[in-house]
């Protein structure tokens, strides 16, 4: 038997062999299923390429007895399909990995050892132990517990703090006091328990809160628009293809039926749209292990994408002032002593807050002996809160009750007896220190008569005025900084603080942000009242908001159309960041809860680290984006020059040809991308099509013109070429042109700027990719034997050096436009 943390009892748990056989028994404690979208590696057994090389190889060697190209058909088609599969099979185990390692684990006691278990992996009789700020991961009855409070709000609708305990509730009905429930949150305290319920049988579940199977999180809407093409790309592919085949047959340029069928074969090869989201795949992947480089952890691959249409970034004052900087600035007060008792006796005596631990401090420092204040009796206890922004305590003083009180300027000085006149002096002042970025307390106390019940509420009567207490917090030195970093990423940054309008606008503009249009929490209360519509697009600071209404502002936020996250430290933050597109917390200050809630965690708390990772998928958003150009460009020109064979009935674009350049020279360049940073010290601006499915037709309008033009270069070459040299030859020059005009490509669309591989914008891998596949292009169909392999034949050197240049036109035309255009 073994004891764990501060609990006092023995707890030894499931033995590994009983938990594996309740598991079996009772299945994973999964609430709702994820649908698993993404490619299985037995996907690609029916690739459209290696199923057209296999059927032209098998048709050359038994129809046309071509053995050596239908023998190399058969080696690249098996080559593809195992290239596919191992790249799919690879990508699908990284991917449930890192996604296993990035979830929730739960302290579980398993043969009387602590371990930590996915919340998956709990079985009924599993001994777990919980604590504040987490999510109950399964039902469980109460062993042992210190101070549990939990949030059952999701089954109840009320947000009051449920108090906990153990034993046992033999007259209640419904939710017991003596059990914790999966879904709800703990708020303080811990407990061990002894789970009761998993998976379906949990109390959640037979609530009816099941809704079938969840959306795969790792399947982008990237991967999703491509899926919905290939369909109708491909009819239309076959649908041309059978058009030209017949056409050649009918028209007489060819009594070859079976060659024709070969032809066809390499067409469409050419036309077939390639399996783009795998490329996705690829980036997304490599920029989850550049983030774990850095220390952040990325929940799934909707995460990039939601970084990248992310419009707005909603942050607390937490997040912009430094730790552990908050002091006390000055007291204002005729008697300063007592002002200092009473302020120490409004403190909360159990958890106090910041603000409060800094004044405790500051009183001790002073030569007020806190501890001996802090002896007498309290009697009643009223903590601050955002929502009513006051808070006191009730003391029994040798025989008289003080009551003690402090908080926002308005709600105090409403409550004390004085005339019009100083509470207009006193306002005005504490605005004066509010507008210096100070956050400003009123102290105010009231002596209870003899015989006068204790009140129940701080409201219920009337103060005398005691004084004025201001805070000072230093904003991190990296604020200014990152949200310029924000903007150059078209990312608004929001402020939400509990402050007074001064002091929150005062913080605000040190950072960088502008007060018009500012909006406080009672404009927000009234707006909920009278129904009248609040511009939440143009306020970039929210003052005196409590928590459900920074709830409210994300929700607005996201109706008015944009796709909002939200940095998240504690467990206050829950529900703000489990509301957000995006929640955001840092691995070394988080909850369970907002841990569980959250999509991205970045290393520490600097908020530096949040933007560098918006910045960073930015850059990834561009990447994808040029390597969907080259696709895109690439296969109309392809198309177009399958197009032309068609018409000229030359059989140039053999099945071997269209292989090597659709398998080999398309994956190699458009990987390419994978490490260019030349956008990110530019302005980029977040993605539409991700966030509201605007595709952006000046990006497809570009890879058509560029894809066309390509298309009439090359088809125009094939035309000419073949009515001078036998179709092996056209064959081999034709493979240099394209190889050259992709990998061209590829160097141009790079960098927007000129200079490109003077300033290093060009990764090296894209560099010499382009090089090594232009020069095997160039070289390959002169070496013997190996020529042959794939159908070619020596073409004369001219054609060769035509060929480059051909290649090489396009891309030329656009650098030099470039250059004009700087």
């Amino acid at each position: 038997m073994a004891q764990f943390l501060n609990f006092k009892g023995d707890y030894n748990g499931l033995s590994e062999k009983k938990a594996s056989d309740n598991l079996n028994m009772y299945g994973n404690n999964i609430f709702t299923e994820t649908e698993d979208k993404s490619f299985k590696a037995y996907h690609y057994l029916l690739d459209p390429t290696a199923v057209l090389l296999l059927i032209s190889g098998l048709l050359q060697i038994f129809t046309l007895s071509q053995y050596v190209t239908g023998i190399m058909c058969i080696i690249m088609a098996i080559a593809q399909t195992v290239t596919l599969c191992v790249i799919c099979q690879k990508n699908n185990e990284n991917i449930r990995n890192r996604t296993l390692s990035a979830k929730m684990k739960y302290r579980v006691v398993r043969d009387g050892i602590l371990q930590l278990i996915p919340a998956a992996g709990l079985v009924p009789d599993d001994i777990i132990i919980v604590q504040g700020g987490e999510i109950v991961p399964a039902d469980a009855h109460i062993l042992e517990y210190v101070g549990l409070t939990v949030d059952e709000s999701r089954f109840t609708g009320d947000n009051t703090p449920v108090q906990k305990h153990d034993g046992a509730d033999p007259k209640a009905t419904g939710l017991k006091k003596s059990c914790i429930y999966a879904g709800t949150r703990v708020l303080n305290g811990s407990a061990v328990a002894r789970v009761v319920a998993t998976g379906e049988d949990t109390y959640r579940a037979r609530q009816g809160e099941k809704h079938g199977k969840a959306a795969d999180p790792n399947f982008s809407r990237y991967e999703k628009t491509c899926v919905k093409l290939r369909l109708p790309l491909a009819v239309a592919a076959i649908l041309l293809c059978v058009i030209g085949t017949l056409s050649q047959i009918l028209t007489g340029k060819t009594d070859n039926v079976t060659g024709v069928i070969v032809s066809a074969c390499g067409w469409l090869i050419c036309m077939f749209m390639p399996f783009v989201e795998l490329y996705i795949r690829m980036y997304n992947m490599n920029f989850v292990r550049r983030a774990e480089l850095k220390g952040a952890v990325i929940k799934n691959l909707t995460v990039p994408e939601k970084l990248n249409s992310l419009s707005v970034l909603v942050i607390d004052k937490s997040a912009v002032v430094a730790p552990n900087t908050l002091e006390v600035a000055g007291i204002y007060s005729k008697d300063t002593d007592l002002m200092t008792t009473v302020t120490v006796l409004a403190c909360d005596k159990d958890e106090p807050t910041l603000a409060e631990q800094a004044f405790l401090l500051n009183a001790a420092l002073g030569g007020t002996d806190v501890a001996t204040v802090k002896r007498n009796e309290l009697t009643a206890q009223f903590p601050y809160n955002d929502a009513d922004r006051i808070g006191g305590n009730i003391y029994n003083m040798g025989g008289t009750h003080l009551v003690c009180v402090k908080g926002a300027v308005e709600k105090v000085t409403g409550l004390c007896n004085m005339s019009p006149e100083e509470m207009f002096r006193i306002t005005a002042r504490a605005a004066a220190l509010a507008k210096r970025g100070l956050e400003v307390w009123t102290v105010a106390y009231y002596i209870i008569p003899e015989g006068e019940e204790i009140p129940k509420s701080l409201y219920a009567v009337q103060y005398n005025y005691m004084g004025l207490v201001s805070f000072m917090n230093a904003t991190r030195d990296m604020i200014p900084l990152a949200l310029q970093g924000c903007k150059r990423a078209g990312v608004r940054l929001v402020l939400t603080s509990s402050d007074s309008p001064e002091t929150a606008s005062s913080m605000g503009k040190k950072i960088g942000l502008s007060d018009a249009g500012m909006i406080s929490g009672d404009e927000i209360a009234e707006s909920t009242v009278t129904g009248e519509p609040l511009d939440y697009k143009k306020a970039e600071i929210f003052c005196r908001v409590n928590a459900a209404q920074r709830v409210d502002i994300i929700e607005k936020l996201k109706e008015a159309g944009e796709t909002v996250a939200t940095v998240g430290y504690s467990d206050s933050d829950y529900d703000l960041v489990a509301h957000a597109d995006l929640g955001i917390t840092s691995l070394e200050n988080t909850t369970g809860s907002v841990y569980e809630a959250s999509g991205l965690i970045v290393r520490d708390d600097n908020f530096s680290s949040v933007v560098e990772m918006i910045k960073e998928a930015r850059q990834l958003h561009r990447n994808i984006k040029r390597c969907i150009f080259i696709l895109l460009s690439t296969l109309i020109a392809f198309a177009c020059t399958s197009l032309a064979d068609m018409i000229t009935g030359y059989g140039i674009i053999t099945p071997m040809l269209a292989a090597v350049l659709t398998a080999a020279v398309i994956p190699l360049c458009c990987t390419g991308f994978r490490n260019v940073k030349s956008d990110i010290k530019g302005n980029m601006t977040p993605s539409g099509f991700i966030s509201q499915g605007k595709p952006d037709k000046k990006f497809f309008i570009r890879s058509a013109v560029c894809g066309l033009i390509c298309g009439a270069i090359s088809a125009l070459f094939l035309t000419l070429a073949g009515g001078v040299m036998s179709a092996q030859q056209v064959s081999s020059v034709m493979l240099t042109l394209l190889t050259v005009m992709t990998g061209a490509m590829c160097l141009v669309v790079t960098d927007k700027r000129t200079g490109a591989f003077k300033n290093g914008a060009i990764p090296k891998y894209m560099t010499v990719t382009a090089a090594v596949t232009s020069v095997t292009s160039i070289l390959l169909p002169y070496i013997p034997f190996i020529n042959s392999l794939f159908g070619f034949a020596v073409p004369n050197p001219l054609a060769s050096i035509v060929a480059v240049l051909a290649g090489v036109a396009l891309p030329a035309g656009l650098q030099i436009k470039k250059y004009l255009n700087k």
